[in-house]
């Protein structure tokens, strides 16, 4: 009966009875805050870790107080918790930082300039006028003429179908043309066969009569005397024939100022190598369409296209310097201050940085210490704290927090 009093007059593993854990409440009761923590966070707290877990969060104010309040800190997006030799550098990094950001922000500005566009706002967008330029430099091999044609992506698919069909034609030559004389091509083709296909649905006489007289007419072309079915396939041949011509002039005529001279009849070498030119274009009008740079591509000129090839290098440099920095100091960007648009942002956060450099190492001290609060079971008061909790109120509010919550362990434990 005595031991299973004890148990229920003790909270947890701390051993305070329920009149201790009162007064040690009603001590804190002037706390204005308290970080609520629940039974399993309390009940195999001893009063040695309690003590532990106490000097953890008087050590994370002491470092919050040298390095600046955490909430909204000009640097919690930071999150090195190392001294490292780079953070020696920190400064001279930034700054290096800074530079790339303005060169960017300024080349962005002149880009747009030049196209006639509108700022980019967001990362993604400034990222799409740049990839933009570093498409126009891989479409350096084709013609100029091409790349400034404003409905380029309907040229692109036009062009791949005049190659695809001369290819088609080119085979289709030596199977007709080794027994056919070249007169062959003036037969009209579509009509025969339609010919052909009403006298098939004739008696066996009249269409006898009429088969005949479509061989003899079309016959008269043959190098070599063929049979009926012979002749029906070589009919058929010769309107897919004479059906890729049509298309292949009609295509000629429409785009003749973009294409050679001889498109009608390039001969297999030439063919090949339009084939070739004609399957980039079709990878860089897809590039432009996904990437959503159209509207560039729209503005684009034979004036300005060799300016723009020379843009990208700029946001490749931006982008590696920033990569180092934002893994070196472990940056959040998440947490990053908006200072209106993406660039301006990255712009006013650095000489926020630099503004505040001496600074930097208190921080790197606080974010060891939050780190060691936070593998403690203390994340409830790193939270507070960065939500506002003063740097007087933190270590009573934690406090606080712990005794309200033992005293309750009674009520759950009955």
């Amino acid at each position: 009966m005595g031991y299973a009093q004890d148990q229920i007059e003790t909270a947890g593993q701390s051993g305070y009875s329920r009149e201790e854990l009162l007064a040690l409440y009603r001590e804190k009761s002037g706390a204005t805050e308290e970080i609520a923590f629940s039974r399993e966070e309390v009940e195999d707290l001893t009063r040695e870790e309690l003590d532990r877990r106490r000097g953890i969060v008087r050590e994370l104010v002491v470092c919050a107080r040298a390095a600046g309040h955490p909430q909204n800190n000009v640097f919690s997006a930071i999150g090195q918790t190392q001294h490292t030799s780079y953070m020696r550098f920190a400064a001279q990094s930034i700054s290096f930082f800074l530079d790339a950001a303005e060169r960017t922000d300024k080349k962005t500005k002149e880009l747009c300039g030049i196209l006639n566009a509108s700022a980019p706002m967001t990362q993604g967008e400034i990222s799409g006028l740049f990839n933009f330029c570093r498409m126009i430099g891989e479409a350096k091999n084709l013609p100029q003429e091409w790349i400034v044609e404003k409905d380029l992506p309907q040229f692109s698919e036009e062009l791949l179908e005049l190659c695809a069909r001369s290819e088609e034609n080119a085979g289709l030559d030596q199977k007709l043309f080794t027994s056919w004389k070249r007169e062959f091509l003036n037969v009209p083709a579509e009509e025969l066969l339609s010919r052909w296909d009403y006298a098939m649905r004739k008696s066996s006489l009249l269409r006898s009569r009429r088969i005949g007289a479509i061989c003899r007419e079309a016959g008269a072309y043959c190098k070599i005397s063929a049979e009926p079915d012979e002749i029906h396939t070589s009919l058929e041949l010769l309107a897919r024939y004479q059906e890729n011509l049509g298309r292949i002039r009609e295509i000629f005529e429409k785009r003749k100022s973009l294409l050679p001279e001889n498109g009608e009849s390039l001969p297999r070498e030439e063919l090949l190598s339009l084939k070739a030119q004609a399957l980039l274009l079709r990878g860089f009008c897809e590039k432009v369409r996904e990437s959503g740079c159209e509207r560039y591509r729209a503005r684009l000129t034979a004036e300005n296209r060799s300016v723009l090839q020379s843009f990208y290098g700029t946001w490749r440099t931006f982008c590696e310097v920033q990569s180092g920095l934002y893994k070196n100091f472990r940056i959040d960007p998440e947490k990053l201050p908006v200072a209106g648009d993406y660039m301006t942002s990255q712009i006013y956060v650095c000489r926020l940085w630099l503004e505040h450099i001496g600074a930097l190492p208190e921080w790197i001290d606080y974010n060891a210490e939050k780190a060691v609060a936070c593998e403690n079971g203390l994340e409830k008061v790193v939270a507070a704290y960065e939500g506002g909790l003063l740097h007087e109120q933190v270590e009573d509010a934690f406090e606080k927090g712990v005794f309200h919550a033992m005293y309750l362990l009674f009520d759950s434990e009955k």
